[in-house]
């Protein structure tokens, strides 16, 4: 007759100038470049940095601009477009490591061959690189995902649209990120206040 304790879920996440400071850290040196993209495209498309450092070019259209996955966790498929600074970003990449298939590879060779950087390794890189952006030691890369949802429901983006994009099955699995912020308070006071149909 043993009560299993309540698992409470993390509600960290990240302030818009912490994550531009991490990325410019990051793209600052050339060997921390890659970690720098991979984090930059968990935070854009709301996905999961394991599905993110493994990212092959295949599944990344360079004239469009969008990116078509099958999530490793669920097996859901999206697909989401991208803004024109992470397009023109990885325009760039492709010119630089396209000859192989990663996208965000860990930049050195081994057997002559660039692999995908491991959880592990990418965590202790981004630990080092958030050190050296003097972000909060609260602040973890597995926040990136949670951070972008919360940003969508925060400014009113229908569910729908935030399931398209996140993967999630159901309206209710993305009850963890619904939090109240200032923020999401701020928008709902606006947009009860300026209702849509009387803003046309």
């Amino acid at each position: 007759q043993v009560k299993a304790q309540k698992q409470h879920s993390r509600k960290v996440v990240w302030q818009r100038e912490d994550v531009r400071a991490f990325l410019n850290t990051a793209f600052s040196n050339f060997e921390w470049r890659n970690a720098g993209l991979i984090v930059n495209m968990a935070y854009e498309w709301g996905q999961r940095l394991g599905d993110m450092r493994t990212l092959t070019w295949d599944s990344y259209n360079l004239e469009t601009g969008v990116l078509t996955l099958t999530q490793s966790k669920r097996g859901a498929k999206i697909t989401v477009p991208t803004s024109t600074g992470l397009q023109a970003m990885l325009a760039q990449q492709h010119v630089d490591f396209g000859w192989q298939q990663y996208i965000a590879p860990v930049p050195k060779t081994v057997k002559g061959k660039l692999l995908p950087y491991s959880l592990n390794k990418l965590s202790k890189l981004g630990t080092t690189i958030m050190a050296e952006s003097d972000l909060p030691e609260e602040l973890t890369l597995m926040d990136l995902r949670r951070t972008a949802i919360t940003e969508m429901v925060e400014v009113g983006v229908p569910v729908s649209s935030i399931m398209a994009m996140s993967g999630h099955a159901t309206p209710s699995s993305l009850t963890p990120y619904i939090q109240h912020t200032l923020r999401g308070a701020s928008t709902a006071q606006m947009m009860r206040d300026f209702p849509p149909d009387l803003m046309l």
